[in-house]
Parts: C-alpha cells; structure tokens; sequence
C-alpha cells in the first residue's frame, strides 16, 4: 500500500511538472507594490538558476539515485536463484560479472519499494521547493530593508516555509499521539497492537510499543521525531519573540509537552539501544538550546533543566524499574546477536562485491546458522545487513546519497530552513543512523520513509533563486 502511495504520488508529480508554469524572477524590487502584473511586461527577464545549487547537487543525486535502482534492478532481473522455502532453492542461469540475486523474489520486491522511495524523496524536495518560493521573496523584502544587518540576522528574518510548516505540524501531532497511545498501551497490558491485532511474532506485551511489534523499531521512529519537534518549537518560539508574544502564548507551545511525551516514550519502551540513543539525543539537543538560549538568558536555561528532568521523571515513574533490569541482562544478551554477527560477517566475506541480493539476507542466512542456532529474519545491524544484501558497490552508493543532504546546509549562502531546524534533523538523522547499527530500522517501511522524507527536508536547504513550484 505504501508502495502505490508512492507510485500515485508520482504520477501526480508528472502532472503538476506537465502543467507548471515557468520560473520567473524573483527580484520583488522590481515589482510595484498592489497586485504583481506579469513579470514580462515590466521587463524582467527570466532569473537562470544558480549552477552550484541547483544543477550540481541535484543532477549528482539524482544520477546516484538512478545508478542505484539499476543496480538493483540488475540484481533482479540477473537472479541466481529463487528461494522457495526451508533451505530450498531454484537455480537460474546468470551472468557472473553482474549482479545477482540468491533470492529473486525479495530482491523484485525491494527493488519496487526502492523506487517508490526515491519518489517520495523528489516528490517531497518539490513540493518543498514551491514553500521556499514565498519564502524566497519574503527575505528578499526583508533584506531590502535591512541591508545593514549580518547575513545571520537577515536569515533569521526568513518566512518559515509554509509547507515545511504543516509538514512539521503533522509530523509532531501524529507522533505524540503514537507515542501517548503506546504509553496507555503499556500501562494496560494487553499484547493487542493498537488493543486490536495480536501480531504472529513478538507476542508479548513488554517486547512492544504502540503500533510496531519489535519496540526498538518504535523508539527508532520517535527519536527521529522529537529531537526536529523540539528544534521546531524553537524556530517559532523566536519568531514569537520578535513578535512579542508571551511565554505559553501561541500554537507552538503545545509543542513543549509533545516533545517530552515523545522523548521520553524510547525509556517508557524500554529498548536498550532506543534508550541509549534518545540519551545521546538530548544531549545534543541541550547544547543546541543552551546555546540558543544564551540571549533568553537565565530563566530560558533554567527551563531548559526543568525541561531534560521532566523526561527522565515522567520515563522513570512510568517503567523506570524494568528499564534499568532490562541494562542489568545485556551480557547475557550479547552472545546472540554475536552469533548473528558472525554469521552474517561469513556471507559478506563469501560475497563482497555484489553481496546476495536486496533483500536476500533471510533466505541466506538459514545456509550459513548452525542446527542448533535460530534462524534471524535480520541481522540487527543494519550497515551489514546492507553488505550482505548489496556488497560494497551498493553500500558505496548508499554512503555517497547520504552525504548530499547533510552537506546542503553546511557553508555559506542563500537558505530556505532556520539553521536550528537543520541542526536538530541532523541530530535527529545521525541518532538513526547510529542506531541502524545495532538494529534495524531500516527494515521498517515507516522509519525508512520518514527517514527520506526527512533527508529530503535537508536537500531543499538550498534551492536556486529562479525555481518555482
């Protein structure tokens, strides 16, 4: 289903790049001020987009982004087997200096929800552009009239894009909401997600949280979330203050309590790894406040503390006791997954280059487990799991996609997105991927969207001064 959503999102996408209107320039000088006649007839000419932010990143993004799906279409189509089921596979003829699947029917399967993904990516960095137009011609006002201040100044004059906006609005609300239901859910006892569906696996109540099965995958999702609610607030705690609006005044304060409710939902789950990482989290986060906190003075730093202490109380009064019993059993937990590491480790070892196909870690990994070790689904390790599926050509790729929307808001120039709001997803980004190290939630539909919904957040940092939507 999430699939077609991509897929319909798509085919609108074509329609609305079929039917759109040509860039103009932007230059609101130029214009008189009432309604704007057409740009044409008082002589402005259409405004080329900037080569470095718009043809560079974008073109080398997007010909990774093709490289990819053609690598793993490749490993489809050139499939060596097909598995069918208990250590059982149906051999095909492939050709061996390419890439293959051991397993074709996963590999069509991610190969389809790759493409889906990518869609949403440049769907989502559209549709953004369209917001960071008014925004655009917003802070093209605002410097006109205040061309004495620093570049600093002037970017925190910027009209919050509104897309962004609702984009943010709808992202913190619903994840309050996941995580206030899983909290309820907890405190309840039943094993049913959403008190309806008893899931086939993970049948106990401890071992979920809200909606997922696994509660690591919950808390992975939530700690996407509340580290870029927090920095959200932020960005229109300050556009209140210039406005003089008072404290606990305004719709952004409600972000206040969804930002603690969410932050403290990984301890309420009590996921070891989501823990650690949502501590990590609010570190982060708390030198991000304290330092842009340092002109609110003492009373905001002081209700920065009040803030991190209410996350930890609500945690703890909550499921603090078998959080900390859950930290005591680590060592005895740390031989299994040892024994998937090093299993999984094998299968890379035996196919570097190309790895098994997407998809194909599970059918693998029952030919290389002992009799008497259990068969994983996973390989709690996402970065391996990608190993063994893609070998090192795909993961190269995947590495290089990745490092294009962080270095978007690095350096200096023109941005569409408060520089708060760009260092809380950054944050929020890393915690993610720091955890895909000793789980997987990129194996989780949910997570590995808004994971590129997010980094298409980031892409659109910067957008040529012609680019209309």
């Amino acid at each position: 289903m999430m699939n077609i959503a991509g897929y319909a999102m798509g085919a609108a996408w074509l329609v609305k790049l079929w039917t759109r209107q040509p860039p103009v320039a932007e230059d609101v000088s130029l214009q008189p001020k009432g309604p704007h006649p057409n740009p044409q007839a008082l002589g402005v000419q259409l405004q080329k987009p900037n080569s470095h932010e718009f043809s560079y990143a974008p073109m080398a993004l997007a010909t990774f982004t093709i490289l990819f799906l053609i690598y793993c279409l490749i490993s489809a189509i050139n499939a060596r087997a097909t598995y069918r089921g208990w250590h059982i596979f149906t051999y095909h003829k492939s050709i061996s200096w390419l890439p293959q699947s051991y397993d074709s029917k996963a590999s069509w399967f991610a190969f389809w929800t790759y493409l889906s993904l990518a869609i949403v990516f440049w769907v989502t960095w559209d549709w953004l552009g369209g917001g960071a137009t008014e925004s655009r011609i917003e802070s093209s006002r605002v410097a006109s009239e205040n061309e004495g201040r620093n570049e600093g100044e002037r970017s925190r004059q910027l009209r919050f894009n509104p897309r962004l906006k609702r984009l943010l609005w709808v992202l913190s609300l619903n994840s309050a909401a996941v995580a206030l239901e899983g909290t309820f859910q907890r405190l309840s006892g039943t094993n049913k997600l959403l008190w309806l569906v008893e899931p086939r696996l993970e049948k106990e109540a401890q071992g979920q949280f809200g909606p997922y099965a696994y509660r690591a995958n919950a808390a992975a999702y939530l700690n996407l979330v509340w580290p870029i609610c927090l920095g959200f607030w932020l960005v229109l705690r300050e556009r209140a203050a210039k406005h003089r609006i008072k404290i606990g005044q305004g719709s952004h304060s409600i972000l206040v309590p969804a930002a603690v409710l969410i932050a403290a939902s990984p301890f309420i789950a009590t996921t070891r790894g989501g823990a650690m990482i949502a501590l990590l989290n609010l570190l982060l986060m708390a030198v991000l406040l304290w330092h842009r906190g340092s002109r609110a003075g003492l009373w905001f730093r002081s209700g920065l503390v009040v803030l991190l202490l209410t996350v930890f109380a609500f945690a703890w009064a909550i499921n603090g006791q078998e959080l900390f019993s859950r930290f005591r059993t680590v060592i005895s937990d740390v031989p299994g997954r040892t024994e998937i590491y090093k299993n999984a480790k094998q299968i890379a070892h035996d196919f570097p280059l190309f790895g098994t196909g997407p998809g194909s870690f599970g059918a693998m990994y029952q030919m290389y487990r002992e009799p008497e070790q259990t068969w994983a689904g996973y390989a709690h390790n996402d970065w391996l799991e990608a190993r063994v599926d893609l070998g090192w050509i795909g993961v190269s790729m995947i590495i290089l996609m990745l490092i294009m929307p962080f270095i978007q808001g690095l350096g200096r120039g023109s941005k569409t997105i408060p520089n708060e709001l760009i260092v809380s997803i950054w944050i929020a980004l890393i915690g993610c991927l720091l955890h895909a190290s000793i789980d997987f939630p990129f194996q989780i539909y949910s997570i590995l969207c808004l994971f590129i919904v997010l980094c298409a957040v980031l892409f659109s940092v910067r957008r040529a001064p012609g680019l209309t939507s």
